[in-house]
């Protein structure tokens, strides 16, 4: 990731926690090439030979420069996980909109892609499969610190609440919480709009709250300006044993076929980048706060807190799985048609 990017990825956390961004953040809507020959830097792999940057296999990613996803990718770069497993990664940068519609399009390898918009594509003649984490859910419902009226989703029956347009994988999920706690959408006002509209909404007092995403969420609680009324990875914790999948790592089913050790690598890049989080989430945070668009101790604590639930740092037969009963609950609740496939998440390649 160059230095521009960080630039402009700390430029954006802080305007948007501020209220003054308009940006894409984190929702849901090429090939590689092959290297010359001669005096290229060298890399260790995991197998502990070394490898010339010209032999490295560049895999094409469409994904945001920002957000979660942003400092994913980045960190990856940074500590050469691609490297050390002999591939490459070619960020193109885009909106998560744009992102899987690339990816549809072959134009990019791969992409990240909501579990449900991974489904509905599937319906309309792609064959996409989710082969990797990337995104846990990492949303949280906040209000403006001295609204002190609001406690919970059931102070907020009737109120305006900002919210990411349909089908964001903030909207999708959202549904699924209040179908599974009893209620409906209809019970609410949502008013949608992007991430940097919807918290200058809230900053404003045009909504009397707002669901968004970490790192986001970090900044505002941590500042004093937003309080936390819901963190959503605690919630389905309670409510299905485990946290549910954002936004996965996607590729068509041919390119899997055809690149199972690039696919493989790519994976395991990934985890290994998440595995920071998980494993030593303070020391991780510390050492990445200019990535992540941290200013503070105060708020290097918070996200402490949370950003260990947004990476999953795991995939196999229990994501998969997990996975499959989450398009099923969609299904129930509306968000995909009845013909949408459920078994588009894969482990083994």
């Amino acid at each position: 990731m160059t230095s521009d990017a960080l630039t402009t990825r700390r430029a954006y956390l802080t305007a948007v926690a501020t209220g003054t961004a308009a940006l894409g953040g984190c929702s849901s809507d090429g090939g590689g090439g092959d290297g010359g020959d001669g005096g290229g830097n060298t890399t260790t792999t995991t197998t502990g030979t070394t490898s010339s940057e010209q032999d490295l296999r560049e895999i094409s990613f469409a994904t945001t420069e920002t957000g979660s996803i942003g400092v994913l990718t980045s960190i990856v770069q940074e500590e050469g996980f691609d490297e050390q497993r002999g591939i490459k990664i070619n960020v193109q940068a885009t909106t998560p909109a744009k992102g899987p519609q690339l990816l549809k399009n072959k134009a990019v390898e791969t992409s990240l892609f909501s579990p449900q918009g991974a489904a509905i594509a599937n319906t309309e003649g792609s064959n996409i499969r989710l082969f990797g984490p990337l995104l846990a859910n990492h949303n949280s419902l906040i209000t403006t610190a001295d609204n002190t009226d609001v406690q919970s989703w059931e102070d907020l029956k009737n109120e305006k609440v900002g919210i990411l347009s349909p089908p964001s994988g903030i909207w999708n999920h959202t549904n699924l919480l209040l179908n599974e706690m009893g209620y409906s959408t209809d019970d609410f006002d949502f008013r949608k709009g992007s991430p940097g509209s919807i918290h200058s909404f809230n900053a404003r007092g045009d909504v009397a709250a707002h669901v968004h995403f970490v790192p986001v969420t970090v900044k505002s609680i941590a500042s004093g300006g937003m309080r936390e009324l819901l963190f959503y990875p605690d919630k389905f914790q309670d409510q299905f044993g485990h946290n549910l999948q954002f936004t996965p790592l996607a590729a068509h089913q041919s390119w899997l076929d055809e690149n199972p050790d690039a696919a493989r690598s790519l994976r395991e890049a990934l985890i290994d980048a998440q595995k920071l989080f998980t494993d030593s989430p303070k020391d991780t945070i510390s050492k990445y706060r200019d990535t992540i668009g941290l200013e503070n101790q105060n708020q290097v604590d918070t996200a402490a807190e949370r950003m260990p639930a947004t990476y999953p740092a795991a995939w196999g037969s229990t994501q998969t799985s997990n996975l499959q009963s989450q398009l099923q609950m969609s299904k129930e609740y509306g968000l995909i048609s009845d013909d949408a496939p459920t078994d588009i998440a894969v482990s083994d390649i």
